[in-house]
């Protein structure tokens, strides 16, 4: 049974989700119709989770979990780069391959890159075998996610965030201004919330 808490979490996050959706800046540019559709719902499911999170902060600001993840930082910082994940001001496309001619795009170990200050995201081909959000729910540990990496470009098309640790565990172990910064660490904690108040 979902805690009362979390459905009011739930409902709020999903109506600031649909209106993102509504007025979205980044546009899926995909010519094959089934990835095109996958895409538009994990950007959906992307932007319900970094709602959820920036709900979790506003109604539990330093919480042992926040502070795991973002130590002395000011809650209100964090849930305001979520909101600008939320906000998604763009105007950018999330591409899928064949990438445009001339883009230049290296996938290499990658699941997924952001061109700055473009922002548009670029989806390799791993990106399609990481696990559906239900995961989150569904495996013990903390699954990674197609969603879960959107959070993670989006956190660098709209929040201005860099790559200084690529996994939660080594997010942890952050400074402070690392944290604040770190793509990873939003990914990791908005996937954390959703695990702890939706499944």
């Amino acid at each position: 049974m979902i805690p009362a808490k979390a459905l009011i979490i739930l409902a709020v996050s999903y109506s600031a989700a649909a209106a993102a959706l509504d007025k979205r800046a980044h546009v899926v540019s995909c010519a094959d119709p089934t990835n095109n559709e996958l895409i538009t719902q994990e950007f959906g499911n992307a932007m319900n989770m970094a709602s959820i999170a920036s709900q979790y902060i506003a109604q539990n600001g330093a919480d042992p979990l926040f502070v795991s993840y973002f130590m002395t930082n000011d809650p209100v910082a964090v849930k305001t780069k979520y909101d600008q994940i939320v906000s998604d001001v763009g105007p950018a496309d999330i591409y899928c391959q064949p990438f445009p001619a001339g883009r230049n795009v290296n996938c290499s170990g990658l699941n997924a890159l952001t061109r700055t200050p473009s922002g548009n995201i670029y989806l390799c081909p791993s990106w399609y075998n990481l696990a559906d959000q239900s995961a989150l729910c569904t495996q013990s540990g903390l699954a990674s996610t197609r969603s879960g990496t959107i959070v993670h470009e989006m956190s660098h098309a709209e929040a201005g965030t860099h790559d200084h640790n690529g996994s939660c565990s080594g997010s942890k172990t952050l400074s402070p201004a690392d944290a604040l910064e770190n793509a990873t660490t939003y990914s990791c904690f908005a996937r954390e919330v959703y695990k702890k108040t939706q499944c």
